[in-house]
């Protein structure tokens, strides 16, 4: 069960809670972009016991083990009308970072609702990918990422408003929440999955001779 976390009043207490916030870079350490973080590699996570921190190692490389973390990720985008965002960083993805980004109507005209294959076109009915006669009109939004931006680098929290250092206490507490909400739900999985090998026989196309009826 997580905690609930304690959000800071005074002016006082909110500019230190931002000020002593993790950071971490958006993107790459040269670009010197950084924003609040959180540590987030499996060292440095509670598991209930050594076996399922051990398990934890090979479900990094399971995709399901991230299912419940990125339906998370992507209801906080949501909230945010995916202004702000979060994405893992770092070589090994051990960083959970807050970034920027938002929202665009898309390009596309139509969508195949049988395979999800998006067109430029408008006057379509056939899908170009699965060959259903299923292309309808397709309204949605475009989300991007802007990875190159950080958050709050000057940190002069000094000449802020209080409704501008509250709005912002708002916005990191509530990623820390997240972040709490993601490893709780990675360490369930672990608690509940384990790593095992799978042969998995892909399809490959070749050419074959065939010989020419008369």
């Amino acid at each position: 069960m997580i905690a609930k976390q304690k959000k800071p009043r005074t002016r006082r207490d909110m500019i230190a809670y931002l000020n002593d916030h993790f950071r971490y870079d958006t993107m790459n350490s040269w670009n010197r972009a950084t924003s609040y973080a959180r540590n987030v590699k499996i060292r440095r996570l509670k598991f209930p016991s050594r076996e399922v921190r051990d398990r934890a190692y090979d479900l990094l490389e399971v995709e399901e083990a991230f299912y419940d973390v990125r339906e998370l990720m992507a209801d906080f985008a949501r909230e945010h009308d995916y202004s702000y965002q979060a994405w893992f960083n770092g070589r090994s993805g051990g960083y959970l970072v807050l970034g920027q980004g938002g929202s665009k109507p898309s390009e596309y005209k139509t969508i195949c609702t049988k395979c999800g294959q998006r067109n430029y076109k408008v006057d379509t009915e056939v899908c170009g990918v699965c060959r259903a006669t299923a292309m309808v009109p397709y309204s949605g939004i475009d989300i991007f990422t802007t990875p190159g931006r950080g958050l709050d680098m000057e940190r002069d929290y000094g000449d802020w408003t209080i409704a501008k250092l509250r709005e912002r206490v708002n916005l990191v507490t509530r990623f820390d929440r997240l972040c709490d909400e993601c490893e709780e739900a990675f360490v369930q999985f672990c608690v509940n999955h384990m790593a095992e090998d799978e042969v998995v026989m892909v399809p490959k196309i070749r050419k074959v001779a065939v010989e020419i009826g008369n």
